[in-house]
């Protein structure tokens, strides 16, 4: 009885992630490592970010296909990203083994704190003047995607924390553009986080298939949502959202108890 309550919570908490993260490009690990941290503990984090990444699998996959349809998806940039977001995922996997729960909590809190800084304080219209056909821009962002497929693996949050506020600022991309390029990325990492997860014994597998179902049924809403919301309107949720999981993650990997 208590697990099929545990795998009705996990398939709601999927649903709300799969929701968000498909509108929002963040792929719903910002939902599911905190909030399953909050149920299972911080000392489960490990597991929980596994569980986080094969969801996102699925959001990425199925997001992808509608952002592509609705003719949201740069396909160059999301190729062009591809191999260092690749990269960044196989050292993510490799770190993780090292770090404690605590230490990655509080990594989670900054990484998002981070991707809020850069849009809270982002000023003018959805295009920048710096064009992306610059080879400085090109390995500014090319970087930047190694440390999106690092978070990924090591945090369990598909990377978009990172992504969609470089897309933003260094490739010029509008925020809806920016947000289906930053899902199309996520499923390279997460596969590799997964595979790391199966070897190492890591995976909670009815949690994990829960989660999986509800990211799929909120993925699959997601885009259509995005399409029709002002730019202005997926910043604000994106901040407000963003910013109440940080400052949790980093209280609770610091030992403080917060609700």
């Amino acid at each position: 009885m208590l697990l099929m309550i545990e795998e009705l919570i996990a398939l709601a908490i999927g649903i709300v992630a799969g929701l968000l993260g498909s509108m929002l490009g963040l792929g719903g690990g910002f939902v599911i490592v905190p909030m399953l941290t909050f149920i299972y503990g911080v000392d489960s984090i490990k597991y929980i970010i596994f569980v986080s990444l094969s969801s996102i699998i699925l959001t990425s996959l199925m997001s992808t296909v509608r952002y592509y349809r609705l003719g949201l998806l740069r396909e160059d940039l999301s190729a062009i990203l591809s191999v260092p977001t690749i990269s960044g995922a196989l050292l993510g996997s490799l770190t993780i083994r090292i770090l404690k729960p605590t230490m990655i909590s509080i990594i989670f809190g900054i990484i998002t704190l981070f991707a809020l800084i850069t849009l809270i304080f982002r000023k003018g219209s959805e295009s920048l003047s710096i064009s992306f056909n610059g080879y400085v821009s090109r390995f500014a962002l090319g970087l930047i995607a190694v440390a999106a497929g690092f978070a990924s693996n090591l945090l369990g949050i598909g990377g978009g924390l990172v992504y969609v506020p470089a897309l933003i600022f260094i490739a010029g991309q509008p925020i809806k553009e920016a947000i289906a390029v930053s899902v199309s990325l996520m499923s390279y990492s997460a596969i590799i986080g997964v595979t790391n997860g199966y070897v190492n014994n890591l995976l909670m597998s009815s949690i994990a298939s829960s989660t999986a179902l509800g990211v799929a049924i909120g993925a699959y809403l997601g885009p259509s949502i995005t399409s029709k919301l002002r730019s202005k309107t997926l910043k604000t949720i994106f901040i407000a959202i963003a910013m109440y999981l940080s400052l949790r993650m980093i209280l609770k990997g610091l030992g403080l108890h917060v609700p």
